[in-house]
């Protein structure tokens, strides 16, 4: 279940790709956010939601104070530049290996010429806060040791 607000006069246009795209809601998935919406229980949801979010924002600013990082506010997720020595493909891999499942920037870039020296950090997971902390820690300490001289990326 998912809610949408539009700009003045496109409800219309909406609607008809709304219909289009999935139909409509199913009843009863209807009923239960009508309910939490009519009573406090959204708003609650939302508001624990946000200041998980927040929580979660300060551990990685903490984390990777000192590095080359873009974090917005609200964001789930940074922006880390990496050091020369690590190429994206290449860090991403070693975290994984780390148990560490990050994104390499390219993914995300709409154009070539985009700087993309960089790894995404989603920080909004299922996981408590001291493994956060924990996989931060593996990260920072990663950055700062040299790639695997056995893997050679050719791609």
């Amino acid at each position: 279940m998912g809610f949408v607000t539009t700009p003045p006069g496109k409800i219309e246009t909406l609607k008809r790709h709304q219909t289009v795209a999935s139909g409509r809601a199913v009843g009863i998935a209807a009923e239960v956010a009508r309910h939490w919406i009519e009573g406090d229980a959204a708003e609650r949801v939302l508001n624990a939601i946000v200041a998980e979010n927040a929580a979660r924002r300060q551990i990685a600013l903490d984390a990777f104070a000192g590095r080359d990082f873009k974090c917005e506010m609200g964001a789930p997720f940074m922006w880390l530049k990496l050091p020369e020595h690590w190429r994206p493909g290449e860090f991403a891999r070693t975290a994984l290996d780390h148990g560490i499942r990050i994104t390499r920037g390219s993914v995300f870039a709409i154009d070539r010429r985009a700087d993309d020296h960089g790894v995404r950090i989603c920080f909004g997971g299922a996981v408590t806060r001291e493994k956060l902390r924990g996989a931060f820690s593996k990260l920072n300490v990663l950055l700062d040791d040299a790639p695997d001289e056995g893997v050679h990326s050719v791609a």
